[in-house]
């Protein structure tokens, strides 16, 4: 199989696949998968997409062919079509008889001989003189062409061929956008010959304005421009692909001696220019990652962020020093690391995926330090912390001979990287032996984890704390399961002595497995057998599935008889946790309350009750109803089922509430047993979250809300909704607040985010001002909506005032309040404070009372209602 690669992409790279030296089926081929352009082949796999290997071949050769060429280009520099001197002898500036406005645009441009015109034009540079209009611009384009037809410079100039061999080429080939594809196409501009003709005649000038006028002749001047890439983008890329990122003077020269046009001093002037490359007396490399990184127009804070991470910083320590979660580190390294294009550490990412290198023996080899090792690493592939690294001295010394690296003794790994050959290391004063990272995670656990153990996240915190305090280079970012001397239980993972696991309670272990008859939670056997499990240190069900799996997973004893299932369940193979629920389920002789059912199967079981809860609803779910288990489907008449279908109108209806409908209209409970989707189906409805019967076409009563909510702008919370159990009703409110999509104020009505947007008023800039309010508060400290008026707090922050001038009313200022992170509300009034703490008025007065020494109850009631706006009469 053949794959292209190719380090980083180039707008140069957009140009049609038609340029590509390829026959007429391939190219048919290619066009019928819709690829178009040249950086569609980059990482194509021609395999899967249905090419023979002669044809992958003839692709990637092509595609090759196309960078060589493109690099010479790049090397050679512009090239001059005719000679200047003659055309300036022979047309006179002033005398093209330019109209003023174009002539005083061209001028202050520095404009003023005929050569310099005719460049500008072939050059795409035309559009980027000032004050130089539509009008003006087709008068020199006219001219210009008349001197090209005159002097007949179109073999030279192939930009003004009459037939060129790039006409045919579609616009939809050449990389633009759907939208300019069809602006284009409703012009009649349908192939490159068409835009081209266009820009010579001024008629695209005419047509569009000049942002997108750009982006035309830019496409455009991809195909015909005579200028060099001032990037570099094809060299650099030679520079990854070939040269390990860096390459002498030496060598280059020995490049331009296989093309004689090519001038060495011409090209060392223009690389000089380019920010790309960085350039000395005797070589030119790619700029390093720390380089590169600066000239990216990334955010500081990103910035920062990723040389932070890449300098050696855990993501934890990355996530402090920043306030952010180490998911959203991962996620900017990932999402900026492709904006940082074609820096030397990619060209070392592929010597890095030959073998399995030690970090110290990467670095002098290529000559990087630590934060460049980091980079690569992270580009390259990832490596088991099990396998040890290996030193390619051969492979070293085949670099040393073809000068790809700078040569040194070998002997000079052990003397300047004693690191990597020293036996011992120290932690907290003790001398141990070298460890991989694996086996320094175990002594971790055995010398610094209490004995009742840790959270997996927090075990890898201490040892990461280890490490760093000892100056060690071990760093965790996930913990590793193949550690050998852990049991890990319910909530924690702990140290655990496998000596205990004698052959004697290795039999006992297996008894307990062929005692195995159905699908058990551990949790059933280690109450069964508690004594025994105390013996040997078992503290939980998930700790027993944990060694029975460990020591019996794999066993041919048991192959084909216990699943292992996800910890803690152990069951006979090919039974599931639901086959139990519906065997139990058959023995029923009546209806039953749904908890003693769940009860009976938790003891004779073991089986979690939250997860048992969930089993019974996705298995017995059209069974159940009010917290009772049926054994029978309903039986509902015809005449039954037409009455109840045709009292069911609304969206949705609490339980209880439906029963009374259904009663007041002559409808017992004996004529429809209880509510099920058996015979709700029928009718349009479901059974939903055991209390609430919904329309089929609604996924759920959450929803059938927020599309009510959000479909207007000020929404009125009706009397049927107060049908809903008034904690849901709450939760939905409260959740809409909380993400910022409808806000809670006076007379039961609901203030939508649409609304607020017709007004000026955007999400982002209520989330800024949650976000000023939560740095303004003191932590600990008890405040109102009303002591905060007091304060001016609205003066404390831009953010806080764009708010303020809306005036908006306090309920919407106290909405706002309850979504500062940590924020603590009274019961009852509106006191908050941030805390881990509930926020109690009684604490209130009393720290008030601490401080101020009331003399008597009154008077703090005075003062509270003078300062907080809070009458604490009511609680106090």
């Amino acid at each position: 199989m053949v794959q292209l690669k190719s380090k980083g992409r180039g707008v140069i790279m957009n140009r049609s696949i038609k340029l590509l030296l390829l026959n007429d089926n391939i190219l048919k081929k290619l066009e019928e998968r819709h690829i178009y352009q040249v950086n569609s082949l980059i990482n194509l796999d021609l395999e899967s997409q249905g090419f023979s290997n002669e044809e992958a071949r003839a692709i990637f050769d092509a595609f090759e062919q196309y960078k060589k060429e493109e690099l010479k280009k790049e090397l050679r520099g512009r090239v001059s079509y005719f000679p200047p001197e003659y055309l300036n002898a022979k047309y006179s500036f002033g005398g093209l008889g330019l109209s003023l406005r174009a002539f005083n645009a061209l001028s202050n441009y520095h404009v003023s001989r005929v050569t310099e015109l005719v460049s500008l034009v072939v050059n795409f540079e035309i559009y980027e003189i000032d004050n130089l209009g539509a009008k003006s611009v087709t008068q020199i384009m006219e001219k210009v062409k008349s001197i090209v037809e005159a002097e007949k410079m179109s073999a030279t100039l192939t930009i003004y061929q009459n037939q060129h061999p790039f006409d045919n080429i579609l616009i939809r080939e050449m990389g633009f956008s759907d939208i300019m594809t069809g602006k284009l196409s409703e012009l009649g501009l349908t192939t490159l010959g068409k835009l081209r003709k266009g820009y010579l005649s001024g008629k695209l000038g005419e047509a569009f304005n000049y942002k997108t006028l750009k982006a035309i002749i830019q496409m455009i001047a991809e195909y015909f421009s005579t200028m060099p890439d001032d990037e570099f983008y094809f060299f650099r890329l030679y520079l990854v692909e070939k040269w390990l990122g860096r390459i002498t003077w030496e060598e280059i020269k020995k490049l331009i001696e296989a093309d004689q046009v090519l001038n060495l001093d011409d090209l060392r002037g223009r690389m000089k220019t380019c920010q790309n490359l960085v350039i000395d007396e005797e070589e030119v490399r790619l700029p390093y990652f720390r380089e590169k990184i600066k000239t990216c127009n990334l955010k500081p804070e990103s910035e920062a962020i990723m040389l932070a991470r890449f300098s050696g910083m855990t993501l934890q320590a990355v996530a402090n020093r920043y306030h952010k979660t180490r998911e959203r580190i991962r996620q900017i390294v990932r999402d900026r690391l492709p904006q940082v294009s074609l820096f030397l550490e990619k060209a070392l990412v592929k010597e890095y995926n030959k073998f399995i290198w030690h970090p110290e023996v990467f670095k002098k080899t290529y000559a990087i330090d630590e934060l460049s090792f980091n980079v690569v690493r992270y580009l390259g592939n990832k490596i088991s912390f099990e396998v040890e690294p290996e030193f390619p001295a051969a492979y070293i010394q085949s670099l040393f001979d073809q000068k790809l690296v700078k040569p040194f003794p070998m002997t000079e790994f052990h003397a300047l990287l004693p690191k990597l050959f020293l036996p011992k290391i120290t932690i907290y004063g003790d001398s141990v032996d070298l460890m991989t990272k694996r086996q320094f995670l175990e002594y971790v656990i055995f010398h610094f984890i209490p004995k009742k153990g840790l959270h997996k996240s927090k075990i890898l915190i201490k040892a990461n704390q280890v490490a760093m305090d000892n100056g060690l280079d071990y760093r965790f970012d996930k913990y590793m399961d193949i550690v050998t001397n852990t049991i890990q239980g319910l909530r924690y993972v702990r140290y655990y002595d496998y000596s205990i696991i004698t052959e004697a309670v290795l039999q006992k272990l297996r008894a307990i497995l062929w005692e195995v008859d159905s699908v058990y939670s551990g949790t059933y056997f280690y109450r069964k057998h508690l004594d025994f499990m105390k013996t040997i240190d078992v503290r939980d069900g998930y700790e027993l599935h944990f060694l029975l799996r460990r020591y019996f997973g794999k066993s041919k004893e048991f192959a084909g008889v216990i699943d292992f299932n996800r910890q803690p369940m152990l069951g006979i193979v090919g039974k599931l946790y639901s086959d139990v629920i519906v065997e139990h389920w058959k023995k029923l002789d009546g209806p039953i309350d749904i908890d003693k059912f769940i009860n009976d199967l938790i003891y004779n079981y073991g089986y979690h009750s939250g997860t048992l809860i969930n089993i019974i609803n996705s298995t017995l779910g059209d069974y159940i109803s009010l917290r009772v288990l049926y054994n029978q489907k309903p039986h509902l008449s015809t005449e039954v089922q037409r009455k109840i279908k045709n009292l069911l109108t609304d969206d949705f209806y609490e339980l209880g509430e439906l029963g009374r409908i259904l009663e007041q209209h002559g409808i017992k409970e004996s004529d429809y047993q209880y509510f099920s989707n058996f015979w709700l189906k029928s009718m349009g409805y479901k059974t939903h979250d055991i209390n609430y019967v919904i329309k089929q076409n609604f996924t759920s009563l959450k929803k059938l809300f927020y599309d009510k909510v959000l479909a207007e702008d000020i929404y009125h919370v009706t009397a049927k909704d107060h049908q809903m159990r008034e904690t849901t009703l709450i939760l939905f409110i409260e959740t809409l607040r909380e993400q910022y999509l409808a806000f809670p104020v006076k007379d039961e009505n609901l203030v939508t985010m649409k609304y607020l947007e017709t007004q000026g008023i955007t999400e982002q800039s209520l989330r800024d001002f949650v976000a000023a309010l939560e740095a303004y508060l003191p932590k600990q400290t008890f405040f109102t909506y009303e002591s905060l008026l007091r304060e001016k707090y609205q003066n404390a922050s831009p953010a806080l005032k764009a708010i303020d001038k809306y005036h908006f009313d306090r309920e919407m200022i106290v909405d706002l309040i309850r979504n500062v992170p940590g924020i603590k509300k009274t019961t009852k009034g509106d006191l908050f404070r941030i805390a881990t703490e509930p926020t109690i008025i009684n604490e209130f007065v009393e720290e008030l009372d601490k401080k101020l020494h009331f003399e008597n109850a009154e008077a703090m009631r005075v003062y509270v209602m003078e300062n907080y706006g809070l009458n604490v009469k009511k609680f106090y």
